[in-house]
């Protein structure tokens, strides 16, 4: 085949349409050779108004400030320890996959009336997290429930859970999160007045746990928009 038909075969399959303006293409060939037509006239460099992509300015300065309020130390401490025993979990069902067997603990009062165990976790299938999230959030919101325990477990299910979590799953994390933020305000309130007093971690360590838990989710698993729930 000679340079001149090289040239004319990408006119020959799709050919430059020539529909006058308006007018409605009236099978698939005319509508793809009018795609081409327009392509034809397009710059080779396209400069984009960034103006477009501009976000609430206010509302992001309010979650920093948000953010602010727990120290960013606390926040990156936190989320590592979390992170090096989310490791170790995963590490301990690949290397000793015979000695945890499938557990079917029933997600039940009696057995959230004890601190959950390792082992235990271990074998907990995934298919039963949101039973027993959604059991603890339930018992958890009309007070049926002791709270520091039932944080213990949520701790517990977040360590062995899945990544990335399913929607329904997040859902109530995302409803656990923010009752934690209703167990430790006056800490955070605290924190945003007197940032430099690092006594306060320890002073209040039983609204501790319920800030750790929420930094946990609102970090670790990238719920970050919660920070504007704080009050």
């Amino acid at each position: 085949m000679d340079s001149d038909t090289d040239q004319d075969l990408p006119n020959q399959v799709l050919p430059i349409g020539t529909l006058k303006e308006g007018a409605v293409p009236q099978d698939g060939m005319q509508y793809l050779s009018l795609v081409v037509s327009e392509a034809t006239h397009l710059p080779d460099v396209v400069s984009v108004d960034r103006s477009i992509f501009t976000t609430n300015t206010e509302s992001n300065d309010e979650l920093k400030t948000k953010t602010s309020i727990i120290s960013k130390s606390l926040i990156q401490s936190q989320v590592h320890k979390f992170s090096k025993l989310r490791q170790y979990c995963a590490r301990m069902i690949a290397l000793y996959p015979k000695n945890i067997s499938n557990n079917r603990l029933k997600c039940n009062a009696d057995t959230i009336s004890s601190a959950p165990q390792l082992k235990d976790m271990l074998g907990l299938p995934q298919s039963l997290l949101a039973e027993y999230l959604t059991f603890i959030h339930g018992r958890w919101s009309c007070g049926k429930t002791d709270l520091p325990l039932a944080a213990k477990w949520v701790f517990s299910i977040l360590c062995v859970v899945d990544k990335p979590v399913p929607r329904d799953y997040m859902s109530i994390i995302r409803s656990i999160a923010r009752d934690c933020i209703a167990q430790c305000t006056d800490l955070v309130t605290l924190l945003e007045s007197q940032p430099n007093d690092h006594s306060l971690v320890t002073n209040h360590h039983s609204e501790m746990e319920y800030l750790v838990l929420f930094i946990i989710i609102a970090n670790y698993f990238e719920q970050i928009d919660l920070l504007e729930e704080l009050n």
